[in-house]
């Protein structure tokens, strides 16, 4: 996993998981949300959360609206992404639906495309629902 920060940032519209895919929130300008189900990502939001994990406070969300994140995208390789379902390694990912972890449900998770999806990133590796494997962020439509 990348031991680098992400080189973009933007501000949330909603709720953005650590690892998710994120797109362009198209009611209100200059914003990203959580990228649901066969949708155009712009990239995936980076690691961490927005208070530490051994606090009361932790919500597990890097940002909510209104809060400037950081985010991977074109072109950035070896980043870390939330799947949501199996993927073998070379496979193109495209945003799955909602993915359920600890009872928390969770947008923006990816999953292998097919014929003419809009994809996200190709996998670097093997992984089931859940894992966090390396991508690289190549955002286009699979042939």
């Amino acid at each position: 996993m990348p031991g680098r920060s992400t080189g973009r940032s933007a501000m949330a519209n909603g709720n953005i998981m650590p690892w998710c895919a994120v797109m362009i929130d198209t009611t209100v300008d200059n914003r990203l949300i959580p990228a649901t189900a066969g949708a155009k990502a712009v990239g995936i939001a980076g690691k961490g959360t927005r208070y530490a994990p051994w606090t009361p406070l932790n919500d597990g969300f890097m940002a909510v609206a209104g809060e400037v994140f950081n985010y991977w995208g074109e072109a950035e390789e070896n980043v870390p992404a939330l799947l949501g379902g199996t993927v073998a390694s070379g496979d193109n990912l495209k945003v799955a639906g909602t993915l359920t972890i600890n009872t928390q449900s969770v947008v923006g998770s990816l999953i292998t495309a097919g014929s003419g999806d809009l994809t996200v990133a190709i996998a670097r590796m093997s992984g089931a629902a859940g894992d966090i494997i390396p991508v690289d962020v190549v955002i286009s439509n699979v042939p």
